[in-house]
């Protein structure tokens, strides 16, 4: 999705805006619908139930930056859409400056990114087999529970 976001960009910047448009919305729509059907319900029995009690807890604060920075970067891209792509909202409620607007948007992604990949690690423990030094050729990853398991074939 990282990538696609930077395709996105290297559009707009190539003046490509109508494939830029469809990258971008593409990727909020796909982001919208793994939200709701993947990451709310994982969310919702994993993490939630033992909140606030375990933000001292790192798989639990970082879950919960996620989140939270998610929640924001996927809200700012539905209203990037609505800005751009449609007449919906009132004048008064559009931004004018299209180009810091996306760009604060893609940033916002990013870091939700970023905390999202370290989510992986910290919740699976040994992604990739790398973070205890120790790497396996096949990681079966278990994104809702704790640890990562190796599988073979």
């Amino acid at each position: 999705m990282g990538l696609t976001l930077l395709l996105g960009f290297w559009l707009a910047r190539t003046g490509k805006v109508k494939w830029h448009a469809i990258c971008q919305t593409a990727i909020v729509l796909l982001n919208a619908a793994l939200i709701v059907f993947l990451m709310l319900p994982a969310f919702s029995a994993r993490i939630l139930p033992k909140l606030p009690a375990r933000l001292d807890r790192l798989p639990y604060l970082i879950s919960t930056a996620h989140a939270a920075l998610g929640m924001v970067s996927e809200t700012a891209g539905v209203y990037v859409l609505l800005v751009a792509g449609t007449d919906l909202l009132p004048i008064k409620l559009r931004f004018r400056n299209y180009k810091l607007g996306m760009r604060i948007t893609l940033l916002l992604w990013w870091v939700a990114l970023l905390f999202g990949v370290a989510t992986y690690i910290v919740r699976c423990g040994n992604l990739c087999g790398l973070v205890h030094g120790v790497a396996s050729p096949v990681l079966k990853i278990d994104c809702i529970g704790t640890r990562a398991k190796p599988s073979i074939g």
